[in-house]
């Protein structure tokens, strides 16, 4: 059993892109993945987009390393949390 110094780190991540199909299929992979926890989904019904999960970092860089090679291309990235100076720095609207 892991204790909490030698469990791996879990990060928030989206995973985008532009071909829902593609998604979807990942998805129905991730829900049967005990190292990823899906937190949401993102896009209209039957045009999902982007999801958002918890997995460790090191799951993370694999699936990073997996997607390199997909085409259309399928991207991962650290969820960065939006604060409200986020939009001031952004100027008017």
């Amino acid at each position: 059993m892991l204790d909490a110094q030698t469990a791996p780190a879990n990060g928030q991540y989206l995973i985008h892109t532009r071909d829902s199909r593609l998604l979807q299929e990942f998805l129905a992979h991730a829900e049967r993945d005990p190292e990823i926890r899906i937190l949401d989904r993102i896009g209209p019904a039957g045009q999902l987009h982007t999801l958002v999960l918890e997995l460790s970092d090191a799951k993370a860089r694999a699936l990073a390393q997996q997607f390199q090679s997909s085409t259309p291309q399928i991207t991962i990235e650290p969820d960065q949390p939006l604060t409200m100076f986020d939009m001031l720095s952004a100027g008017p609207l």
